[in-house]
């Protein structure tokens, strides 16, 4: 699994690919599920990213980590949705004004004061 997450009574869980030989490989999976304690494992599809592998709320914005498609969303809580590329994003966090993404193969990125730049941005749109 990328992420296992609340979702209201359930649980969401955001699968890998693994293949034959029981390796991990980078796939933009298609279904992820859903689970409630006693009831089987409900198939949820998946948007044109694939599963997320972290989500962060902060500072009136919503990230998300799409690995295998390179993305990172960022979502407003007025619903603008700004998108930024960034190789294999694993895990968020937001400090303050500025998010935290640890890439699964760049180690970890600042994104200093991204939170003013984003508003600036739906300020002048």
């Amino acid at each position: 699994m990328y992420d296992i997450h609340p979702d209201g009574e359930s649980l969401g869980l955001e699968p890998r690919y693994i293949n034959a030989d029981k390796t991990l490989e980078r796939r933009r999976m298609t279904e992820s599920w859903s689970w409630r304690p006693g009831e089987a494992l409900r198939r949820i599809r998946l948007g044109p990213y694939g599963v997320s592998s972290s989500r962060a709320r902060g500072e009136g914005w919503t990230a998300r980590a799409y690995p295998e498609a390179d993305l990172v969303t960022l979502t407003a809580d007025a619903g603008v949705t700004i998108t930024l590329t960034v190789y294999y994003p694993f895990r968020l966090a937001w400090v303050g004004r500025s998010l935290f993404v640890s890439s699964a193969e760049s180690g970890l990125l600042l994104f200093r004061d991204l939170a003013d730049e984003l508003d600036a941005l739906c300020r002048a749109a």
